[in-house]
Protein backbone atom coordinates (compact mmCIF):
# COMPACT_ATOMS: atom_id res chain seq x y z
CA UNK A 1 0.00 0.00 0.00
CA UNK A 2 1.39 3.05 -0.95
CA UNK A 3 0.40 6.41 0.23
CA UNK A 4 2.04 9.81 -0.11
CA UNK A 5 1.53 12.99 2.25
CA UNK A 6 2.21 16.54 2.07
CA UNK A 7 3.89 18.19 4.80
CA UNK A 8 6.07 15.81 6.21
CA UNK A 9 9.89 16.08 7.70
CA UNK A 10 12.73 16.57 4.84
CA UNK A 11 16.57 15.67 5.69
CA UNK A 12 18.65 15.90 3.48
CA UNK A 13 17.71 14.34 -0.14
CA UNK A 14 15.02 12.26 2.08
CA UNK A 15 11.43 13.09 2.23
CA UNK A 16 9.44 11.16 4.75
CA UNK A 17 6.09 11.76 2.73
CA UNK A 18 5.10 8.03 2.39
CA UNK A 19 2.75 5.85 5.18
CA UNK A 20 3.48 2.15 5.91
CA UNK A 21 0.79 0.92 7.67
CA UNK A 22 1.95 -1.74 10.10
CA UNK A 23 -1.27 -2.84 11.90
CA UNK A 24 -4.98 -2.83 11.31
CA UNK A 25 -7.54 -3.76 13.99
CA UNK A 26 -11.11 -3.70 13.91
CA UNK A 27 -12.96 -4.34 16.99
CA UNK A 28 -16.85 -4.97 16.92
CA UNK A 29 -18.77 -4.44 20.03
CA UNK A 30 -21.14 -6.91 20.82
CA UNK A 31 -24.98 -5.97 19.90
CA UNK A 32 -28.35 -6.80 22.34
CA UNK A 33 -31.01 -6.34 20.16
CA UNK A 34 -30.67 -7.06 16.50
CA UNK A 35 -31.04 -4.06 14.36
CA UNK A 36 -28.94 -2.33 16.88
CA UNK A 37 -26.59 0.49 15.44
CA UNK A 38 -23.36 -1.83 15.51
CA UNK A 39 -19.97 -0.01 16.97
CA UNK A 40 -16.59 -0.45 15.12
CA UNK A 41 -13.48 0.93 16.79
CA UNK A 42 -10.63 1.00 14.63
CA UNK A 43 -7.05 1.20 15.67
CA UNK A 44 -4.55 1.63 12.91
CA UNK A 45 0.07 1.52 13.56
CA UNK A 46 2.05 3.52 11.04
CA UNK A 47 5.50 4.65 10.19
CA UNK A 48 6.48 7.20 7.48
CA UNK A 49 9.48 6.20 5.59
CA UNK A 50 11.27 7.75 2.67
CA UNK A 51 12.70 6.88 -0.70
CA UNK A 52 16.15 7.68 -1.79
CA UNK A 53 17.39 8.33 -5.42
CA UNK A 54 18.50 4.66 -5.44
CA UNK A 55 15.15 3.58 -4.08
CA UNK A 56 16.25 2.27 -1.09
CA UNK A 57 12.99 2.81 1.42
CA UNK A 58 13.78 4.78 5.01
CA UNK A 59 11.65 3.53 7.70
CA UNK A 60 11.30 6.37 10.55
CA UNK A 61 11.59 4.86 14.19
CA UNK A 62 8.32 6.06 15.39
CA UNK A 63 5.43 4.22 14.93
CA UNK A 64 2.24 6.58 15.36
CA UNK A 65 -1.57 5.29 16.44
CA UNK A 66 -4.85 5.72 14.88
CA UNK A 67 -7.72 5.64 16.87
CA UNK A 68 -11.13 6.22 15.59
CA UNK A 69 -14.10 5.14 18.19
CA UNK A 70 -17.29 4.03 16.50
CA UNK A 71 -15.52 3.92 12.92
CA UNK A 72 -18.88 3.09 11.60
CA UNK A 73 -20.81 6.67 12.29
CA UNK A 74 -17.66 8.18 10.92
CA UNK A 75 -18.05 6.28 7.66
CA UNK A 76 -21.66 7.42 7.78
CA UNK A 77 -21.28 11.15 8.44
CA UNK A 78 -18.36 11.15 5.07
CA UNK A 79 -20.32 9.01 2.74
CA UNK A 80 -23.29 11.80 3.65
CA UNK A 81 -21.05 14.44 2.44
CA UNK A 82 -20.24 12.73 -0.85
CA UNK A 83 -17.00 10.91 0.11
CA UNK A 84 -18.22 7.35 0.36
CA UNK A 85 -14.96 5.50 0.57
CA UNK A 86 -14.81 4.38 4.28
CA UNK A 87 -18.54 3.18 4.38
CA UNK A 88 -17.79 0.97 1.01
CA UNK A 89 -14.30 -0.02 3.35
CA UNK A 90 -16.65 -1.91 6.07
CA UNK A 91 -18.71 -3.24 3.34
CA UNK A 92 -15.48 -4.92 1.83
CA UNK A 93 -14.28 -5.70 4.90
CA UNK A 94 -17.42 -7.78 5.55
CA UNK A 95 -17.38 -9.45 1.63
CA UNK A 96 -13.78 -10.62 2.65
CA UNK A 97 -14.82 -12.21 6.18
CA UNK A 98 -17.11 -14.02 4.54
CA UNK A 99 -14.86 -15.51 1.84
CA UNK A 100 -12.06 -16.03 4.54
CA UNK A 101 -14.55 -18.48 6.18
CA UNK A 102 -15.47 -19.88 2.98
CA UNK A 103 -11.85 -20.67 1.46
CA UNK A 104 -10.58 -21.66 5.14
CA UNK A 105 -13.24 -24.49 5.41
CA UNK A 106 -15.16 -22.90 8.08
CA UNK A 107 -18.04 -23.30 6.21
CA UNK A 108 -19.95 -23.83 2.66
CA UNK A 109 -21.60 -20.47 2.41
CA UNK A 110 -21.17 -17.08 4.17
CA UNK A 111 -23.52 -14.86 3.25
CA UNK A 112 -24.31 -11.04 3.98
CA UNK A 113 -27.16 -10.11 5.86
Amino acid sequence: MGIEITGADVVPELAYNRVFMESLDITQHPQVVEGEHPRYDLRVGYRLYAIDPDGKRHYAPKVHSLDVPDFLNLAQERAVSGKPALLQAIGAIQIAMAELLEAKGRTTKATIV
